[in-house]
């Protein structure tokens, strides 16, 4: 009878969580999604959001946390240190949870005075981590169910307690994650799903029960009290009342987390891709390994980073506003909400995005390097963001352009890649290489030889040169000078190329200097000899 009541509770349970899944597939869920970066934030590692709070971890910048609302954002402080404690980040209501180097175990709360709210040292990295009522639940793999209190901070930072070790057989604890509504934690093991509830009379964590599941799940993911199930290689799998698995696509990649964002379910990959469920279908909406794509949000508001910044997806129009360059870098000051912006037509935008190639640069150190941004068609300037993958550090986009003050010690070969995205979705790259050299070399002169004219007919000879630091560019930025040129001489100072109609004047041996400069000021210089005879004509 036991046996036969707890799976009726369990049963129960598990048909609340998926109330809402007939209609995942069936609704017209289809969006024109727009993204409107708001900050710039490069090497993120994780961003994390609750209702009133974002997380965004970065390398370079540490942990930055930020007050959200519907229509503003405000930069609360910044944490410097926080990325060596971790690279995953989850969240409740209150704290979010920071992991993912050895066993460490952070709890951040965002409106204590130190943004940290204790921390802990756990037997093995967690695999995943849940919040019901003041306790944290976590999985610690072949360890077990761990639990820690958070009543306060001395009570966390304790040695892990295990539970449930005999109702859960003492398997593998691969996932767990908890519906705080329903007071419900769920726990994952190798084929089997277990469901523990919180009972109100005695106050207390029970097991209700457990149903088998697809042994290829090996993550839990709960959205919008729907529960899902993943394997590694990216099948994703909805979990009914009765335990059945039922495959629902094929991503191809192990799932990192799936959020629903208006209508539309957003799924994030290990392998930096993000995919849409919708309208019966699953497309594929973004796919870059360099772009770094990070998701965080609800069926309200939904996060992006890429390509080193961070903001908001819209839906129908983008804001005009697609980029505002006077946003402090990891500060949001105030993010106009989406019917406060204006609106641009995108009818009347192009419907292709293309950059202008570049050939590769030499720059000698420690000349600056500056060169503008070209798309081939007629986009306005606020309509497209640029970013650069694999940027050295100092390298900046300014307005249409990029600039760099190359340092002693990023003298070498850069590969680059530029990337150009508008404000209608549409996305292009180009790469270039940029060569730093230790020294500027002077320009090459091809050698000429004397050259005997005849007084009166015109004479026309082209000088070349080359320059080493330029010698993949088809267009050369060497000037030549001419010194002590004979009179009546002329000499182009873009071709090189010199023009003379000798007199009698002129006859006898002339000696000038042709000198070839760089854009860098190198330079180098020939001594030419010309010498100009009288030749007896027949004047028949």
């Amino acid at each position: 009878m036991n046996a036969e009541k707890s799976y009726l509770i369990f049963s129960l349970t598990l048909t609340f969580l998926i109330i809402c899944y007939q209609n995942i597939l069936a609704q017209p869920t289809r969006q024109d999604f727009r993204y409107k970066p708001t900050m710039d934030i490069n090497n993120v590692l994780d961003i994390a959001s609750s209702p009133s709070h974002l997380y965004v971890l970065s390398e370079q910048e540490g942990l930055a946390v930020f007050r959200i609302s519907n229509d503003h954002t405000q930069w609360l402080y910044t944490n410097i240190g926080m990325q060596r404690r971790g690279n995953k980040m989850v969240t409740d209501i209150r704290f979010a949870y920071l992991f993912g180097y050895g066993k460490r175990l952070t709890v951040l709360e965002p409106t204590s005075v130190l943004g940290v709210y204790s921390s802990t040292y756990l037997p093995i990295e967690p695999r995943g981590i849940a919040r019901l009522r003041d306790y944290v639940y976590i999985a610690l793999g072949n360890e077990g169910l761990g639990v820690l209190g958070l009543q306060n901070p001395e009570v966390f930072d304790t040695p892990v307690r295990f539970i449930a070790q005999e109702v859960l057989h003492r398997e593998t604890v691969l996932d767990v994650l908890s519906t705080p509504r329903s007071q419900q934690l769920f726990v994952l093991s190798p084929s089997k799903l277990h469901n523990f509830s919180w009972t109100i009379d005695e106050d207390t964590l029970e097991w209700v029960g457990m149903t088998n599941i697809d042994a290829d799940i090996v993550q839990l993911h709960l959205v919008e009290n729907e529960l899902f199930g993943s394997s590694e290689d990216g099948v994703l799998f909805r979990i009914d009342k009765n335990g059945s698995s039922k495959p629902l696509t094929y991503i191809g990649t192990n799932i990192m987390d799936i959020i629903k964002y208006k209508e539309t379910y957003f799924i994030e990959t290990t392998e930096k891709e993000i995919w849409l469920l919708a309208d019966n279908k699953v497309t594929l909406w973004k796919s870059d390994v360099g772009a770094n794509y990070h998701l965080t949000g609800d069926i309200d508001r939904l996060w992006l980073h890429e390509f080193g910044a961070l903001g908001r997806i819209y839906t129908g129009t983008s804001p005009s506003s697609f980029w505002d360059s006077s946003k402090k870098k990891s500060q949001l000051d105030s993010v106009s909400s989406d019917n406060q912006a204006k609106q641009v037509d995108s009818k009347s935008l192009p419907n292709t995005l293309t950059l202008v190639p570049y050939e590769p640069k030499i720059v000698p150190y420690p000349n600056p390097i500056l060169f503008g941004i070209q798309v081939a068609e007629d986009w306005p300037t606020d309509a497209i963001r640029y970013s650069v993958k694999n940027a050295p550090i100092g390298m900046k986009i300014k307005g249409q352009g990029v600039f760099w003050q190359p340092q002693f010690n990023q003298i070498g070969i850069h590969q680059l890649q530029l990337i150009a995205q508008s404000s209608t979705g549409l996305l292009d790259s180009t790469f270039i290489q940029i060569d730093i050299t230790s020294f500027n070399n002077p320009p090459r002169i091809s050698p000429v030889r004397t050259s005997t004219l005849i007084m009166g007919d015109p004479y026309t000879v082209t000088y070349t040169a080359m320059d080493p630091e330029a010698k993949h560019t088809q267009k050369s930025l060497i000037r030549f000078l001419g010194v002590d040129l004979p009179e009546g001489a002329r000499l182009d100072e873009k071709s090189g190329e010199i023009s003379w109609i000798p007199t009698e004047k002129d006859l006898g041996v002339h000696r000038f200097k042709v000198i070839a400069t760089d854009t860098y000021g190198a330079a180098s210089s020939i001594q030419v000899e010309l010498n100009v005879i009288d030749l007896p004509r027949d004047n028949n």
